[in-house]
């Protein structure tokens, strides 16, 4: 039987979902320029937030990043959910990660809120504890706000375990029942089903998305196209597809591997094996070296080596 539920490396089950994802920290915050900062500040937050969350002994993860491809508002819930402690920047009050940080509240696990000293506190999260550091990032003042997320992020989760009670926020306010999101039991069989249901939805989208962008006479010739010929754009985008997904799994250090050993890996993984026989026309080592080569650069931004 498989389970259908947010897909993650090294997961255990638990009744209340604290211990679904056992070595994942999930990670809220500004991603695009943001009150006045450009992306690139941004990045380097999350660069040291993610490096005081590995020092925790637990990986790091934006609550958007899944290594399926899928709906990203509903991988959002399912890490807000699933994920046993997120950390999410307030600064800059940037709405998206508001919203977000609303909704894992609401489901009442643990989390760690910081924000940079220019950004006020919000009146209605302002009881709970917020981790300062300086917007400027000077060098030495973040090595103490590291260590002391760090330590935050062990105390909380550790905590969050063994007290039973334990509530950071809604128990403050009176008695709640707090909504559990459900996992369903299917079969390997139906979980393939489902999954090529939205890799089908994806490929509409992708269809429509390119049909809208041409010219009418472009789009009048498309719509002449025989059915083999857009069964095989389907193949094509599937391979893509399915590749792309392999390659979100991988880490940085395995993607900079060559392309024969990577696809070597590939053939040989989950993936590959559930969904082979929708793209068997394409299971050609050149189709799919070169589909690997084109994402890699293309996704990763990693000069692929052939050999």
């Amino acid at each position: 039987m498989a389970k259908r539920k947010p897909a993650t490396p090294k997961t255990s089950v638990s009744d209340d979902g604290i211990h679904a994802r056992a070595l994942e920290c999930g990670i809220v915050m500004p991603i695009s320029e943001c009150d006045g900062m450009p992306a690139g500040h941004w990045v380097d937050v999350k660069n040291i937030v993610s490096e005081a969350i590995t020092s925790a002994g637990l990986h790091p993860s934006l609550v958007s990043d899944a290594a399926d491809v899928g709906i990203i508002h509903k991988r959002i819930i399912e890490n807000l959910y699933f994920n046993p402690i997120v950390v999410c920047d307030v600064s800059g009050k940037n709405p998206n990660v508001m919203f977000e940080l609303g909704l894992r509240l609401a489901f009442d696990k643990p989390t760690i809120i910081v924000k940079d000293d220019v950004t006020k506190y919000t009146f209605d999260t302002s009881p709970i504890e917020h981790l300062e550091y300086r917007r400027d990032l000077r060098f030495y003042e973040m090595i103490k706000f590291k260590a002391t997320l760090t330590e935050k992020i062990k105390a909380t989760l550790d905590r969050s375990k063994t007290d039973k009670s334990f509530s950071q926020f809604l128990k403050a306010f009176g008695e709640f029942s707090v909504v559990k999101l459900s996992e369903t039991e299917v079969t390997t069989d139906q979980f393939v089903i489902q999954e090529l249901a939205e890799i089908r939805r994806e490929l509409r989208q992708f269809t429509a998305s390119n049909r809208s962008d041409k010219a009418p006479s472009q789009r009048e010739s498309q719509s002449s196209t025989s059915d083999d010929d857009e069964e095989g754009v389907s193949m094509t985008i599937r391979l893509h597809v399915c590749i792309r997904r392999f390659l979100k799994s991988r880490s940085d250090s395995d993607r900079k591997k060559p392309v024969s050993i990577l696809m070597a890996e590939f053939k040989n993984s989950d993936i590959s094996h559930k969904f082979r026989r929708f793209f068997s026309d394409q299971d050609d080592v050149a189709t799919m070296s070169n589909a690997m080569a084109h994402i890699l650069r293309q996704d990763f931004g990693i000069d692929p080596v052939p050999f």
